[in-house]
């Protein structure tokens, strides 16, 4: 199931978040020759609601995910990102050519962007012990025609069903 995309038809692939078969949240990015996934360590059960950031971080050469603010999973990563400026950003389902392709079956709230990689303290407070707060406090004023992967983290909550 597709969380979020900016995944679009064979040749144009950006990055996306989805949950596999076995209920593990997965972060992947495109390298031009394939896809990267890091998969999560955790494991998300239906009817409860997860706090996720992942990120892409060229600065230390790393793909990140955490969930509800545990140890991050972390994989080497140096190859960069494509960027697809015509592909959208789609919420909710996978962006590619099949509409019917990966629907997201749960709820969602507060998905935000940033175009800088959270702190760890950032990433806690936010968490809040699992209460959640606002994003005012990090809020980045986002200009341009597109996010960039340079430095992108993505934080979330939702509820699988």
């Amino acid at each position: 199931q597709v969380v979020i995309s900016k995944w679009g038809n064979p040749s144009k692939f950006e990055y996306i978040l989805f949950l596999d078969s076995a209920g593990k949240v997965n972060w992947g990015v495109d390298q031009s020759v394939n896809v990267v996934v890091l998969p999560s360590t955790a494991t998300l059960s239906a009817g409860s609601v997860y706090h996720v950031v992942c990120w892409h971080d060229a600065v230390n050469n790393q793909l990140g995910l955490v969930v509800n603010n545990g140890t991050p999973d972390l994989l080497a990563y140096s190859a960069g990102v494509d960027l697809e400026p015509t592909v959208p950003v789609v919420i909710g389902r996978n962006a590619g050519n099949d509409p019917a392709d990966g629907y997201y079956d749960g709820q969602m709230r507060r998905v935000r962007f940033w175009r800088r990689v959270l702190t760890g303290a950032e990433i806690s407070y936010l968490h809040n012990g699992g209460t959640g707060r606002d994003y005012a406090a990090l809020d980045v004023v986002v200009t341009g025609p597109r996010i960039s992967m340079k430095a992108l983290g993505l934080r979330y909550g939702f509820r699988p069903r």
